[in-house]
């Protein structure tokens, strides 16, 4: 029983696990790169928890970037750990709050 839960759930832990491990150890303003198959709502759903662009997301990073690389069909994934807690907070006052979406990149021949 206990290893049918690892196989079903576990997976959708790890991303998530990986990426709060990268940022404990991660130097501010330093980014961190991975890529994925899966699309951009899966997983900033179970790294970031959400696809918005909060007030909590802000204070762990301070941008981040989705980029698809069409001619590969994957997702690349660019987060650059925060600051500090105040960069967060003048987001916040000047009213910045979107919703994070890929944008389309093509290799150049």
């Amino acid at each position: 029983m206990e290893d049918d839960y690892e196989n079903n759930n576990k997976s959708d832990y790890d991303i998530g696990d990986i990426v709060d491990s990268v940022h404990k150890v991660l130097q501010p303003s330093r980014p961190f790169v991975f890529f994925s198959n899966s699309g951009y709502e899966y997983i900033l759903r179970r790294t970031l928890g959400s696809v918005e662009w909060n007030r909590e997301v802000r204070q762990k990073w301070m941008n981040i970037q989705v980029m698809k690389l069409v001619d590969f069909d994957v997702y690349l994934y660019r987060f650059v750990k925060a600051d500090a807690e105040a960069d967060a907070a003048a987001e916040v006052a000047a009213g910045r709050n979107h919703i994070l979406k890929p944008s389309k990149k093509r290799r150049r021949h």
